[in-house]
């Protein structure tokens, strides 16, 4: 049997390719969050101290870090940033495996950690921060109004739910909530009791966006800090500047430096005002 010129071409082609092809599960990564769940407990300061839990199923690989972004355009800060993995705490670092590093600017806040190299494996990492700003005064009702789930990410995720402890008990009666999937309605919260509200949520696909509104009773929150204060009446939560001023003092200070200012001004007056009389006069003598 003769082969063809080119059929024998063509085999020694693949011949070559092959070797060169990974296995199929080394071309393929996929991330698939199987739950992330919150604890935001709201703070008699207005702060609002958050623990995520991230329940995350790496498949294919190697995948060696993730990171968490909060946009600060409806709040006064983020701090306190933390990051674990079971009994191991990451530390403050760049690069390598058990550390994360934050970036902030002034429209967001990124975590950003390092963990070993990781194939299909599931990983489970805890996060806790602090959000400044973030609860919406009002005299008809103080609101908590959170994104939980993002849309700009490109994982789905299986399973998520959010519990708010609220800084004081209330009658259930007067708790107020509403749950949002991409501004539709959601699983109607759960009032466990007047001080806890559990909101869940099933499947969420890459794109799509998890919200929650919590509404208590006014008053319980003692704001001290002027840029987490917030019109009554507003959407939400905004950076303002306290604009109550000491005006007796301001009127003072200012007549002190306008006065401070006249004396200079007649004190050159009067030493121009001799220096040509002075002038004059030895004019005259000549």
């Amino acid at each position: 049997m003769r082969w063809h010129p080119t059929l024998m071409l063509w085999l020694a082609v693949l011949g070559l390719a092959l070797p060169m092809t990974p296995p199929a599960s080394a071309q393929t990564k996929a991330v698939i969050l199987e739950q992330r769940h919150g604890i935001f407990t709201i703070l008699p300061n207005g702060d609002v101290q958050c623990v995520e839990t991230w329940q995350m199923h790496l498949s294919g690989g190697p995948f060696r870090q993730a990171f968490r972004e909060i946009s600060l355009e409806r709040l006064a800060g983020v701090s306190g940033w933390e990051l674990s993995e079971g009994d191991q705490r990451y530390r403050l670092g760049q690069g390598e495996p058990g550390t994360f590093h934050v970036d902030n600017t002034d429209h967001r806040s990124t975590i950003t950690w390092v963990f070993a190299e990781t194939s299909d494996a599931t990983r489970t990492f805890e996060l806790r921060y602090t959000l400044h700003g973030a609860i919406d005064l009002d005299p008809s009702g103080d609101w908590l109004r959170w994104t939980f789930i993002e849309a700009d990410r490109n994982y789905p995720i299986e399973q998520a739910e959010l519990l708010v402890i609220l800084p004081d008990e209330f009658e259930p009666t007067s708790l107020v909530t509403r749950n949002t999937i991409d501004d539709a309605a959601g699983t109607p919260a759960e009032i466990v009791d007047g001080q806890t509200i559990r909101f869940r949520s099933g499947s969420l696909a890459p794109g799509r966006t998890w919200a929650i509104q919590a509404g208590f009773p006014h008053g319980s929150i003692e704001r001290t800090n002027p840029l987490q204060t917030v019109a009554a009446g507003s959407d939400g939560p905004v950076a303002q500047v306290d604009s109550a001023y000491d005006w007796p003092l301001i009127v003072m200070s200012t007549s002190l430096m306008l006065a401070a200012i006249l004396i200079v001004v007649l004190m050159r007056q009067h030493g121009r005002s001799k220096r040509w009389n002075e002038k004059r006069w030895s004019a005259r003598r000549q």
